[in-house]
């Protein structure tokens, strides 16, 4: 119980990890206050109250599922005022500053934030290379070095904690001084209507349920709209969830109730349908994450959870004795008719070897092609030397390091490509373009065909590429966004350098059943993604901070827990 006066703003914050938490306040007049999770997080329930009478406030605290036990922590937060919505400072760091621990002059700077609101962090300067970070009242760091240009960093943030945050305003290198300019700019407060549908809403099974991406809706990531459902089921039961829009190119995430994430984008090539089939690993509740492909993309979808009979028809799952074939690319040295890239030619190597080494590879199935070697002609005849020998139950991989790049497609706009850009990988002395490279691969008939792409705008590989069955791809950006050369890992990108170190010594292997599978290995590596986007000594060659960069995983029709390779 509280008691609170009529327009009083209180915080009331359930937060769980032992069950799914739920939260109801009831005023003194009986209108009653609830939340399941808040903004789709399934350990937290919130409520942002603007008191509309005076007198003893009720709180019940208890879990969305029947039979739910463990401790819990409620937190009631009095709000203050949160000031000016938009602040700007221009400031200059120098010598007597405070200095981080390799001797960066730093500036600090603080604002009340309220959960639920939205911040940017606008941070420039003419003197030197910035960076900037966001502290929340619990400690939590957001990080930006490089936007879109060099000495400008920019964070998004969507604010999970009442009370005050931290900016802290530094350079990239030691020792930097200059004057800078630094924006602070924060949403309104929401209405009820935009909270209601930040937080997830519940699907019954066979149900269909229309929603809209809009701006104020959650952001993952800058400029991409998300809207949260869940639906509970069983361990063994068969689910579609499907997704379809006439608005824009539907993205899809289920993720377990264990925390591992299944996704799809083009369902047969669609842009306007994306589809997850799956037979139920555990029973509880899953969640439903409904994006687009493209940045700013809004407007109608529908979103059903159903149960289906019979086997799952996209649960691909080659067996463990299959063979491993591979072609493995990559070009550092383009004979000067490109700017060199460093370490690019040892990914393919490197990438090989770690195959070889801990996932059964034969060198003799094997074909490498590194720097001039790697025409064009000789990637096709690589294809169509190992094509005969790859058999239904076999694993084949395609790896490429080196440059990408975009062309505007001749013919316009295609359905299952509608921005009218065709994506390239760029060979030593020639490109191919995504339609060319699908056709080259359609003479692999494999189990599963493994496609990973450590290029700039690969992620446009996926629309042509992965939508045949049995294709999956590992793409190092999404497809207007350049990608980053992974210095400190001495690897021409991340990409290669996180499934190297994840091949190697099953150290993907989740299970630790000796076997990597679909979603172990993309699991993998979206969490090495996230937890290099923390490092500070990362190095940004090309170009966008690695911030903003996102590995794009698209199984396609490799299900989820197909095996991809067996270990030792």
């Amino acid at each position: 119980m509280f008691n609170g006066t009529r327009g009083d703003q209180l915080v009331v914050d359930l937060h769980t990890d032992d069950f799914d938490p739920y939260l109801i306040v009831e005023a003194p007049s009986g209108k009653q206050f609830d939340n399941d999770n808040f903004e789709g997080n399934k350990h937290r329930s919130l409520l942002n109250l603007t008191l509309e009478e005076t007198g003893d406030f009720e709180i019940s605290t208890t879990s969305f599922q029947k039979g739910e036990t463990g401790p819990y922590t409620l937190t009631l937060t009095p709000q203050r005022a949160d000031g000016p919505l938009i602040t700007n400072y221009d400031g200059r760091l120098a010598a007597g500053d405070e200095t981080l621990s390799e001797g960066e002059f730093v500036d600090t700077f603080e604002f009340v934030g309220t959960p639920g609101r939205h911040v940017k962090i606008d941070l420039s300067s003419t003197d030197f290379d910035t960076y900037v970070m966001l502290f929340s009242p619990s400690n939590v760091r957001t990080i930006n070095d490089d936007s879109a240009v060099a000495n400008h960093s920019i964070i998004h943030a969507d604010l999970t904690e009442a009370g005050t945050y931290r900016v802290r305003v530094t350079s990239y290198e030691a020792k930097k001084a200059g004057a800078y300019h630094l924006r602070i700019e924060r949403a309104g407060a929401p209405t009820a209507a935009q909270q209601s549908a930040r937080d997830i809403t519940n699907l019954v099974l066979g149900r269909a349920a229309t929603g809209q991406l809009a701006a104020g809706d959650l952001e993952p990531q800058p400029g991409k709209y998300q809207d949260v459902y869940a639906f509970t089921a069983n361990a063994g039961q068969n689910i579609r969830v499907d997704v379809t829009s006439r608005d824009f190119d539907t993205y899809l995430t289920v993720r377990t109730p264990s925390g591992k994430d299944i996704t799809n984008d083009d369902f047969e090539a669609s842009s306007s349908r994306s589809v997850v089939d799956l037979t139920l690993p555990e029973t509880g509740r899953y969640q439903i994450f409904v994006t687009s492909y493209d940045d700013k993309e809004t407007g109608n979808y529908t979103v059903t959870a159903s149960l289906r009979t019979g086997a799952v028809a996209n649960a691909i799952a080659p067996r463990a004795g299959g063979t491993v074939y591979g072609v493995f690319v990559g070009v550092s040295d383009y004979g000067g008719c490109a700017n060199p890239l460093r370490f690019t030619a040892d990914d393919p190597v490197n990438v090989r070897d770690a195959l070889i080494r801990s996932a059964g590879l034969q060198a003799r199935n094997a074909i490498t092609l590194t720097n001039g070697a790697a025409t064009v002609a000789n990637v096709r005849r690589a294809f169509s030397d190992l094509a005969p020998r790859i058999g239904p139950n076999d694993t084949f991989v395609f790896f490429f390091s080196g440059h990408g790049s975009q062309r505007e497609r001749l013919t316009g706009p295609e359905p299952a490509d509608a921005d009218g850009i065709d994506e390239t990988v760029e060979f030593y002395d020639a490109p191919m373009i995504d339609n060319e490279f699908a056709t080259m691969f359609d003479q692999i008939h494999a189990a599963a065909s493994l496609v990973i792409l450590d290029s700039c705008f690969s992620g446009g590989f996926a629309k042509d590429l992965v939508s045949k069955p049995g294709r999956m791809g590992l793409f190092s950006s999404d497809e207007d966004v350049t990608s980053l050369v992974a210095e400190k890992f001495r690897a021409g990108g991340y990409l290669a350098a996180f499934v190297r170190d994840g091949i190697i010594d099953g150290r993907a292997d989740d299970g630790h059943d000796h076997r990597i599978n679909a979603l172990e290995l993309s699991q993998y590596l979206h969490q090495r993604y996230a937890g290099e986007s923390q490092v500070k000594s990362m190095t940004a060659v090309l170009a966008d901070s690695f911030n903003y960069q996102h590995l794009v995983v698209d199984r396609g029709g490799v299900g989820p827990y197909a095996v991809l390779f067996a270990l030792p």
